[in-house]
């Protein structure tokens, strides 16, 4: 590889990683697994911005719920509903309830997801013939 070029991706590599060069949007994109954990144990966005401000990142109130609104609106867009990242995959949810079954399962990296699946496979049961079924093995 040339060297002109080579200086060039390096200087590139700089820009990326300088959060002077960065948007604020991008920013909080890379924290934005940690901030959404922290919002499902019940921390105010509030104190999160200001958690930020203290660590010295430079960003309103106002730029921090426009940089989630914007990240969450492209999540969804994509069809993704936990942390960003590069895979556009959907999670699948499987055909037979794993809760119903007794089935073990390991906690899901992402809690909101977790929750989602579960609320997913609750709307989705026919608890009629739930019901009926546990009845008839119960006796």
């Amino acid at each position: 590889m040339a060297p002109d070029v080579q200086n060039r991706r390096e200087a590139l590599a700089q820009l990326a990683q300088n959060d002077e060069t960065r948007s604020y949007t991008a920013q909080i994109r890379e924290l934005y697994d940690v901030i959404e954990s922290a919002m499902d144990s019940g921390v105010s966005r509030t104190v999160i911005h200001q958690k930020l401000v203290d660590t010295g990142m430079t960003i309103t109130l106002r730029h921090f719920d426009q940089a989630l609104y914007r990240i969450r609106k492209r999540l969804k867009r994509s069809g993704q509903s936990g942390q960003p990242s590069s895979d556009k995959s959907p999670v699948s949810t499987p055909a037979k309830s794993k809760l119903l079954s007794g089935e073990k399962t390991k906690p899901p990296a992402n809690f909101r997801q977790g929750l989602k699946q579960i609320r997913d496979e609750v709307e989705n049961t026919d608890w009629a013939r739930v019901i009926s079924e546990s009845d008839r093995s119960a006796q």
